[in-house]
């Protein structure tokens, strides 16, 4: 199931949109505070007063949406994603749905979808051209690998599931229907990587496999009495290169104090292009607001 991730912009999905409604005087409102490439935002396109308060998320938002109009556009996928998303919401939440986004400042159903859902589906497009720009370099922490796994709990039925599987042209998905047991995994062909919480004796051979094909014995998990039969369908990301890419975007990682925690890759992205635009901040509070707020506002 595909994995619905909110990013900076969207940090809280539904922090942000209490800014819809502020309203505030604002002193020498046309004074640029942040430049991003050749855009400019001053103090009248933020909530001075929110920010005046302590709270950063109006700039990282205003920043957020000068990045997506540069470089995603509306189209019909992101409109496909954002419609996917909003049902997924309005699921999760039910009868609630109307009273909560109503209770962060919006009006109606598509004033919130408009603000927060499709700039969330906009930003996590950006992850994806991120991810595409450096894919090398992320394969090699992430690692994808393309293989099949099943389950089997009895020893004997794993052994005689291996054999099977180990003949030439073995069907491995019928193998699992006829040997596995039910449970996470049962035979069908998934990418897998270092953040897919496979078993850690079925991880190690995945990762370290120098060819295609069945694992020479059954890989046991000793603390569920589990045996696993697992076959390594590509490990070669550029032969599933658009894959890999989808693959990567879609990993959740979970943001950190801790100085050599791997960063969301969200954040990751919104620094790149950033950088990129070579984005620079004139106000002195407003950088140690961002600063405090994320180390990927450094430069």
């Amino acid at each position: 199931m595909k994995k619905r991730i909110l990013t900076v912009a969207c940090a809280s999905l539904l922090l942000v949109s209490g800014c819809s409604n502020a309203t505030t005087q604002v002193k020498d409102d046309d004074k640029v505070l942040i430049k991003v490439g050749d855009e400019e935002i001053t103090k009248g396109d933020i909530y001075t007063g929110l920010v005046a308060q302590g709270n950063i998320t109006p700039v990282q938002r205003a920043m957020s949406e000068i990045l997506v109009d540069k470089l995603v556009k509306v189209d019909d996928d992101i409109k496909k994603q954002a419609d996917e998303d909003l049902a997924y919401y309005k699921e999760m939440y039910g009868d609630q749905w109307e009273t909560t986004y109503k209770s962060y400042g919006y009006k109606d159903e598509e004033a919130f979808y408009n603000d927060v859902i499709l700039l969330n589906a906009r930003m996590n497009k950006l992850t994806s051209l991120y991810v595409k720009d450096n894919l090398a370099e992320l394969v090699k922490e992430f690692k994808p690998r393309k293989a099949q796994v099943f389950q089997v709990k009895d020893e004997e039925k794993a052994k005689k599931a291996l054999e099977a599987a180990k003949k030439k042209d073995a069907d491995f998905t019928a193998i699992a229907k006829e040997y596995g047991d039910e449970g996470t995994y049962n035979g069908s062909e998934a990418i897998y990587n270092t953040n897919s919480g496979l078993p850690d004796v079925v991880w190690k051979y995945i990762e370290e496999a120098d060819k295609n094909g069945v694992v020479d014995n059954m890989l046991q998990d000793p603390s569920a009495e589990t045996y696993y039969i697992v076959k390594v369908t590509e490990k070669d990301y550029k032969k599933f290169k658009e894959e890999a890419i989808t693959n990567i975007s879609e990993i959740s990682i979970s943001a950190s104090t801790e100085e050599d925690a791997p960063k969301p890759l969200a954040d990751r992205a919104f620094a790149y292009f950033l950088d990129k635009y070579d984005y620079s901040i004139h106000d002195v509070n407003i950088y140690q607001d961002l600063l405090s707020s994320s180390s990927k506002f450094e430069k």
